[in-house]
């Protein structure tokens, strides 16, 4: 039997992840935790358009932050996707 992991969404955050950039978004970022320019450079799409829809999704509880990494005195967020309730589906 294959688990499936659930979250409980209100209207509002599914109106948020109704948008298709966002959803390639939580895709890129279930996969591995990246900041809004490696998204970005990832998705082909321009920064300041990924970090906008990243920003709405944080505030929106569906992605939290990873880690923070300082590279050259850059500050870089390491964003994923909000791990899910597993329900009960038998784990």
């Amino acid at each position: 039997m294959q688990n499936y992991e659930i979250m409980d969404i209100t209207l509002k955050q599914q109106k948020i992840i109704s948008d298709p950039l966002r959803g390639q978004i939580i895709s890129l970022l279930a996969e591995k935790p990246m900041t809004s320019k490696q998204t970005a450079v990832e998705l082909g799409k321009n920064p300041g358009t990924i970090y906008y829809h990243i920003k709405q999704l944080y505030e929106h509880g569906i992605l939290e932050l990873d880690h923070v990494e300082t590279v050259k005195g850059i500050v870089e967020k390491y964003i994923k996707r909000k791990r899910l309730c597993s329900g009960d589906l038998g784990e």
